[in-house]
Formats: C-alpha cells, sequence, structure tokens
C-alpha cells in the first residue's frame, strides 16, 4: 500500500484487531451500545441515593456477572489471571481511572454551573480525543472528518443552546473547568480502551476496568453522600438497569467496537447520546421534545454521516 497522503488518514501505528464477524458490525455495535449507554440518565433520575454512589453501585454490581464468567469461560479467566501483558493491564486499569474521573467531574459540574454550559463543555470529548491520537498514535484527520465534525458539533451546540437563555450569570469558573476535566477523562478512557483493545478481550477490558472504577467511586461515594444504598424495590430496579442495561450492555458494545472503528470516530458517535433520553424522557415523562432539538440532531446525523463516510474512505485498500 502506498504512504498515505495529505488528505487521508495516517496508517494506525496500534495492531489490528483480528478479522472476523464483529469486524464487519462494529459501526451497529456501537450504535446500539450508546443507544444501552444514553439511558443513563434515566435510570438516574429514578435512583434513590447520589449520583456518584448510584455509579459506584453501577460498577460494583457488575462485578459478580465478571466473577460467573470467569467460573465459566477458562480463557477469560487465564486473560484476567495473567494472560495480559503488563503495558494492557496498566491501560485497563488507568481506564476505570478516567471513568471514574469523567463521572466524578460531571456531578461535580453539573452541581455548581449551568447544565447547559456543563454539558456543552462536557461534550468537548471528541477534540480532546483527536488531540490524544493524534499525540499518541499520529492519526492524522481527513478534510471530510474534520466537516463531519464540525458539523456534529455545530449542532450539539445548537441542540443545548435554547437551555442558556437566562443562565449566562448562572455558571461558576470552577463549575465550567469540571466539566472540562469531564471531557479530557472521558477522552483518556476512550483512547486507553481503544489501545487495550487490540490485544485484550471485551470480557478482560470491562473486567479490569470495572474493578479499577468501582474502588474509585466506592471510596469517594461514601465520603461524599450519606446514602449508598437504594431502599426500596424502585431504587434497586434502578441500580439493576444501570448495571445490566447500560454498563453490562451498553458499555460492553462500546469496548467491543472500539476494538475494530478509530478512536475519534467513536469519540464523535457520543454527540448524539443527548438526544435518545430526551426521546426517551419524551416517552416516559411527557417532556417536550422542541424544534431546537430537532434541528440539533439533523446537523449531528449528518456530520456523523460525513464522518463515518470519511473513515470509510480512509480504511479502505488504496488504488495500484
Amino acid at each position: 500500500m502506498p504512504p498515505a497522503s495529505p488528505t487521508t488518514s495516517a496508517p494506525d501505528p496500534l495492531p489490528s484487531a483480528p478479522p472476523g464477524g464483529t469486524a464487519r458490525w462494529a459501526f451497529p455495535i456501537l450504535v446500539v451500545g450508546l443507544i444501552f449507554g444514553a439511558l443513563s440518565p434515566i435510570f438516574l433520575r429514578l435512583s434513590e441515593t447520589g449520583p456518584v454512589a448510584t455509579a459506584a453501585a453501577r460498577m460494583v454490581g457488575q462485578l459478580p456477572f465478571f466473577v460467573i464468567m470467569g467460573l465459566i469461560q477458562p480463557k477469560f479467566r487465564a486473560e484476567v489471571g495473567g494472560g495480559l501483558a503488563r503495558k494492557d493491564v496498566m491501560l485497563l486499569l488507568a481506564s476505570g481511572v478516567f471513568f471514574a474521573g469523567d463521572l466524578i467531574a460531571w456531578y461535580w459540574a453539573v452541581m455548581v454551573t449551568s447544565v447547559a454550559n456543563g454539558t456543552f463543555l462536557a461534550n468537548l470529548t471528541p477534540i480532546f480525543v483527536a488531540v490524544g491520537s493524534w499525540l499518541l498514535f499520529g492519526e492524522r484527520l481527513t478534510r471530510s472528518f474534520g466537516i463531519g465534525a464540525a458539523l456534529a458539533i455545530g449542532g450539539s451546540v445548537f441542540m443545548m443552546s435554547e437551555n442558556w437563555h437566562g443562565v449566562q450569570n448562572a455558571h461558576n469558573p470552577w463549575g465550567d473547568a469540571s466539566a472540562i476535566c469531564a471531557a479530557v477523562f472521558y477522552a483518556g478512557y476512550v483512547l486507553t480502551v481503544a489501545s487495550a483493545r487490540q490485544r485484550a478481550s471485551t470480557l478482560a477490558t470491562m473486567a479490569i476496568s470495572g474493578v479499577s472504577c468501582a474502588i474509585v467511586l466506592t471510596v469517594v461515594a461514601l465520603a461524599w453522600e450519606p446514602v449508598f444504598w437504594p431502599h426500596t424495590t424502585n431504587g434497586w430496579l434502578a441500580i439493576a438497569g444501570l448495571v445490566v442495561i447500560v454498563q453490562i450492555g451498553g458499555q460492553s458494545l462500546i469496548a467491543m467496537a472500539l476494538a475494530h472503528l478509530p478512536a475519534n470516530l467513536t469519540a464523535l458517535m457520543f454527540l448524539f447520546q443527548p438526544a435518545i433520553p430526551a426521546a426517551a424522557a419524551w416517552w416516559l415523562f411527557g417532556e417536550r421534545i422542541t424544534m431546537t432539538q430537532v434541528i440539533g440532531v439533523a446537523f449531528i446525523l449528518v456530520g456523523l454521516i460525513f464522518a463515518r463516510r470519511a473513515t470509510r474512505t480512509a480504511a479502505a485498500p488504496a488504488e495500484a
């Protein structure tokens, strides 16, 4: 294959994931994972504990699943028991710390600044992923991907713009800084998982990262929030939804897709997530969907289509 031209992405220096059916279905798998993960605010709204305690319960609640998988899958047991290289174990442990940092920073941001500011700044993750991919892996962006990213980010800004009326003075610079930290933390999570997934299985990725994240969140929740466990059946059902649908379902599918998709595209896809809980809230709680949200989502979709086509073009073999 000839060297990449200035308008095509540089070859990914990471080892290629093994070919197979998962690679062919990686993008649909990512979409389903994002849909499952986007339901997190719905379950958080139904939770009876604080946000950090709820996140900690979500991470702790998945651990029995990995214990069961270790008992019935010798390959997974061998992998987490010493089959992975030290570098990959460190990457996965770091990914859990990054994920915990993202959740904590986001919680702090929405506590002390406006939701609009916090959401917009936290959605800067694709920019930090692009910078990290360039610095760490030498990945370059195509012009079409840049156009798609601009459209998607612009649509995200437009979708949240209606929430800025009357809240210009409701923000706190420390809260805004915390929202930016949340974006940086999640970018770190995406980059470390994308790197480790070239060699580690989805189960090993979620297990090691999950243990690391659960430890951090549990310590912070116990120190920060007075109520750690729910006290009614409905509260436990909300936690169960987070564990089964959002964490085991959504995050596992995202990790599975990251072995076959560029981290830049994956991060950009997260811009579409705010539209999913909005639709769910309209259906479950009767919250209205505005024309601003509809137009914003349309721009995001067009941008994602541009970015997806650019990714396909970059991945296609060059003509002789």
